[in-house]
């Protein structure tokens, strides 16, 4: 299973590739950073130098595909800095390098289209401290550049078993810190990484190491792979270099995140209005979920749904775009107002929220618009009541359509009610309309469309049971101009598991 973190968007990314993973070309020297040795060149190929945008070393990553590297959270998100923090468009990841100092004959930098922390990532504990790199240029896989293997939930190695990090960090003068060094690292029970770290957790990370070998990793090894061999001679990513490593006194262990347990998982069906917590109350969807999502400039950029207390889902398109991604947007000054009907006035009931991360589904395509989906995590705990409370999530198999003849509404703060359409029309009207991921809705001439300060907006239907629940989001084919066109969402229904699995990581699971 080739997968972690996130979705079948990114599953396709790492699994279309020729390349096999863990099969270098030039075998490593696998018999003795701190207490390691200079690694051969050229034997770790799926290892990857992070440089920040200033120069500086900022640790490393690991090739999963022709796009996609797995590293630390950490490099993006710590105590008093996030992501909207970084100058991440002028950093840099160095592939098929070896002495950091000459310029290497097989190296390469990549620059970052996209960064994706876990939703989960705790600064404080470090737990889910995983984050993908998703660069803009395509990587060359070659003899000098590889991807590792990923392991599935049930690839584990036993206590005892030794493994290697390799990586570019500060050796404390026991040897050459212009190149590449590997060290190796035995598993260890947890128990022996409770003993110095209390706050170790088993279920999401390895103990791997020594407690008095002389032998560690540095501060600048954070994101370095684990790496095990398995039986059949393939390299496998067992662990992520989280914390630790001390390599002043090179006494303690180090900790790593447990890469198996974060292949996909499926989260559980959850239907909305079977659950008691708002159903005295007319429970999710009663026509209070809407926020208008406002820019750092103070623009209307267009709406968002409420789906929790800290979570509200739009388009992707406020994020990203020809010419612009989420490392361009003063994302920390945008706002979501919840509460509000007429926005030149103060409503009573009016509140906004800041943002506190932006999750851009990870299969995002700017030009065809698929997987136009992304989740707003607020800053503040949203206060749900009469005025405010969320949607329903659709139930409905992703195979399954709402027949021709329903009507929805695209819940902006002026309703308009758009009947389903066969995909045919759309396909008439929009070539690049995609089947399997796309609804069609509205009219072909009837006076009646979305306009680009909708994009976001719901497209919201009701059940047999009076609930109102997305049936999709709107992306594109909106002219209000003309409205002689139908419009274009997202079907939601095909992104049920990938939202609910994203809040839960988050830590704030759907509810309702």
């Amino acid at each position: 299973m080739l997968s972690i973190l996130l979705t079948a968007g990114l599953l396709t990314i790492i699994s279309a590739q020729s390349i096999p993973c863990g099969t270098p070309t030039v075998q490593p020297v696998t018999n003795r950073i701190v207490g390691g040795k200079e690694a051969a060149a050229g034997s770790w190929p799926y290892l990857g130098l992070l440089v920040d945008d200033l120069g500086f070393i900022a640790g490393s990553a690991t090739v999963l595909g022709d796009h996609v590297l797995v590293t630390s959270a950490q490099h993006f998100e710590g105590p008093g800095y996030d992501v909207f923090d970084l100058d991440l468009k002028h950093w840099r990841v160095y592939l098929g390098e070896h002495n950091i100092h000459t310029a290497d004959p097989n190296e390469k930098y990549y620059h970052f289209s996209r960064v994706i922390v876990h939703p989960g990532f705790n600064i404080s504990s470090l737990a889910n401290d995983v984050a993908l790199i998703i660069t803009r240029e395509t990587i060359q896989l070659n003899n000098n550049v590889r991807p590792a293997c990923l392991p599935d939930p049930t690839h584990q190695y036993q206590v005892g078993q030794v493994c290697y990090l390799p990586g570019w960090g500060s050796t404390s003068s026991t040897g050459n810190e212009e190149v590449l060094n590997q060290v190796d690292l035995p598993i260890l029970a947890d128990s022996v990484c409770q003993t110095h770290f209390p706050d170790f957790i088993p279920d999401g990370e390895v103990c791997a190491g020594y407690e008095n070998g002389n032998k560690d990793f540095c501060g600048d090894d954070i994101g370095s792979p684990l790496l095990c061999k398995d039986l059949n001679g393939m390299w496998f990513i067992q662990g992520i270099a989280s914390s630790g490593g001390n390599c002043t006194f090179a006494n303690e262990p180090g900790v790593f995140e447990d890469v198996p347990r974060y292949s996909v998982r499926h989260s559980h069906s959850t239907t909305c209005h079977k659950q008691n917590r708002w159903r005295e109350r007319g429970s999710c969807g009663n026509m209070a979920y809407l926020g208008l999502l406002v820019d750092d400039l103070g623009f209307i950029a267009g709406s968002a749904t409420v789906l929790g207390d800290h979570v509200l889902v739009t388009s992707a398109q406020h994020f990203e775009g020809p010419g612009y991604d989420v490392f361009d947007l003063d994302l920390k000054h945008w706002r979501v107002y919840l509460g509000e009907h007429n926005i030149h006035t103060a409503d009573p009931n009016e509140k906004y929220y800041h943002f506190s991360r932006v999750i851009v589904h990870p299969g995002f395509n700017i030009s065809s618009l698929a997987n136009d989906v992304a989740l707003i995590i607020t800053r503040e705990t949203i206060q749900l009541n009469n005025n405010v409370r969320p949607a329903c999530l659709p139930i409905l198999p992703t195979s399954t359509k709402l027949v021709k003849s329903a009507i929805c509404l695209d819940g902006d703060q002026l309703l308009v009610d758009l009947p389903i359409l066969a995909d045919s029309v759309c396909q008439t009207h929009f070539p690049d309309f995609i089947p399997d991921g796309e609804v069609c809705a509205g009219y072909e001439n009837g006076n009646k469309d979305f306009c680009g300060d909708d994009i976001g907006s719901p497209l919201l239907c009701k059940d047999l049971n009076g609930m109102w629940f997305i049936q999709g989001i709107a992306s594109s084919g909106g002219n209000c101009t003309f409205a002689n066109e139908p419009g274009v969402f997202e079907d939601v229904p095909r992104y049920t598991n990938w939202i609910k699995t994203t809040m839960e990581q988050a830590g704030y699971p759907y509810q309702y």
